[in-house]
């Protein structure tokens, strides 16, 4: 696709809806929040949809515009000749003088990075505020500060700070804890700012935070426990990016009454390993 040729908005919505597998049920002014309840995952698709027609979104158009008509502006104006602010790319992989290729911690709008002690506060606040403070990993608890540094370690084979590529905020945390290298798997998690759920960002720094832990560790699948009461944040992606593995009912207390927990399982490319290989 040329992309000094920008499509007409009722083929752009067509374009997306095929991208989404939605056809036929996104209307131009339709809310993606409010109206059409897109989660992350969808988010994400949409973005990507976009650089199918070969134009990439600068972060603050991805992470706000809320209806296809808001899309399609955004793309048609860096199609066109209309000047706009550079957009990211997703950079390539790299390989080193040995072929061995390296796992990229770049985006095309996330960035993931060692932990530092001067990110301990960050790291404090996105666990322990609003929500986080319940959904995450102390389940409404509040640890110290000193408690929660003398944690943060505890169990965690590698975990790495989000920020935005563009402006280099910290927007996340991702882990990887409870390894069983010999078992060949272990567990995922994740947690973002509220300034960026539903965004479309945290799907991306997931990705990043799976294809390195592949990478790495010769790890044959990656677990996710998420509360039910978490679960319409990334819904789309089951089946697709999450394979169900398991579910446990009435698992979790919150909010007043008890919640079914999920566990899901992400693959590397090829999909599970079957029993006995």
């Amino acid at each position: 696709m040329n992309p000094s040729t920008p499509l007409p908005l009722d083929a752009f919505v067509r374009h997306l809806e095929g991208h989404l597998g939605l056809n036929g049920r996104i209307a131009p002014q339709a809310s993606f929040t409010h109206d059409l309840m897109f989660d992350s995952v969808q988010r994400m698709e949409c973005v990507l949809a976009v650089a199918d027609l070969g134009v990439e979104l600068a972060d603050v158009e991805a992470g706000s515009v809320d209806t296809a008509e808001e899309l399609h502006r955004a793309y048609a104006r860096r199609a066109g000749t209309t000047p706009a602010p550079a957009a990211p790319t997703a950079p390539a992989a790299l390989v080193d003088e040995a072929g061995l290729r390296i796992p990229p911690l770049v985006g095309r709008y996330t960035v993931l990075r060692a932990v530092r002690e001067s990110d301990l506060r960050f790291l404090y606040d996105v666990s322990t505020a609003g929500e986080n403070s319940v959904r995450w990993r102390y389940r409404g608890a509040v640890p110290t500060m000193e408690q929660f540094a003398s944690q943060l370690w505890q169990g965690t084979l590698a975990q790495f700070v989000v920020g935005l590529r563009s402006t280099g905020e910290d927007i996340g945390h991702v882990i990887l804890y409870s390894a069983d290298l010999h078992n060949a798997h272990a567990s995922l998690g994740a947690v973002f700012t509220s300034e960026v759920v539903g965004t479309g960002f945290p799907v991306e720094a997931v990705r990043l935070f799976r294809d390195y832990a592949f990478a790495t560790w010769p790890l044959r699948k990656l677990y996710l426990e998420v509360p039910a009461y978490n679960l319409q944040q990334f819904a789309s992606g089951i089946g697709r990016d999450l394979v169900v593995e398991g579910h446990m009912r009435g698992h979790l207390y919150y909010g007043g009454r008890y919640w079914d927990q999920h566990l899901f399982a992400m693959y590397p490319e090829g999909g599970p390993v079957e029993e006995g290989r």
